[in-house]
Parts: C-alpha cells; structure tokens; sequence
C-alpha cells in the first residue's frame, strides 16, 4: 500500500533558508566593513592590494545578494506554502520578505551611488 504524503509539520524545513541567508548577510557585511576599515600600506597601494579589495567587495556583494535571496525564498514559503500557519505569522513573514528586499535595494543603490569601491580605491 502507498503511503500518502505527508505535510512536514513546523516551521523548521522553512527556517533553515532564513537563518543561513541572515548568517550570509551578516558575514558580508563583516567583509564589507573591514575593506572599509582597513589601510592602504604604508608604501603606497600596489596592484595585489586593490585585486585584493576588489576581490573583498566582490565576495561581500555576492554573500549578501545570496542572504537576502534564501530569506525571502525562505519567508515567501511561510507566507504561501506552509498551510498549518497562524495568518499572523505568514503576515509577518511576507512584510519581513518585502522590508528585506526594500532593504537591499537602498543599500545597494547607496553603494552604487558612492561608486564603491573606486571611490576609496582607484
């Protein structure tokens, strides 16, 4: 006899998006503040320092662009998929997926008016 299928109760298969991609977002943000922080050597910036800057920048952006798309994978499936949800919680869920996504994009529109990274580095 086939056994039906059946729904995976609780929120623990939906949270686990949502928990890795706020980890990525914040270890991106890490990244992105100690290329901000940090100091061009005292000899003057080389070649291997700004590949190394723009290889810092490069690897924050992408780990902060996956954070936020696994959180909002994440919260649009406790919004619309799970069906054993208060409506709260799904509420909640979508408004956190758009706050995130409004979110990101000031950021970024922010940085790219700064014109990181050349702005700090040529």
């Amino acid at each position: 006899m086939v056994q039906p299928f059946l729904p995976v109760r609780g929120l623990g298969p939906a949270l686990a998006p949502i928990i890795v991609g706020i980890v990525l977002i914040l270890v991106g943000a890490i990244i992105l503040h100690s290329v901000i922080v940090m100091e061009a050597p005292r000899t003057g910036p080389t070649e291997p320092f700004y590949r190394m800057i723009r290889w810092m920048f490069l690897s924050a952006g992408i780990l902060i662009d996956v954070g936020v798309f696994l959180f909002i994978i994440g919260s649009l499936v406790i919004g619309f998929v799970r069906v054993n949800v208060p409506d709260g919680v799904r509420r909640a869920a979508l408004l956190a997926a758009a706050v995130v996504v409004a979110a990101w994009l000031f950021f970024v529109i922010y940085l790219t008016s700064l014109g990181y990274p050349r702005t700090y580095y040529p």
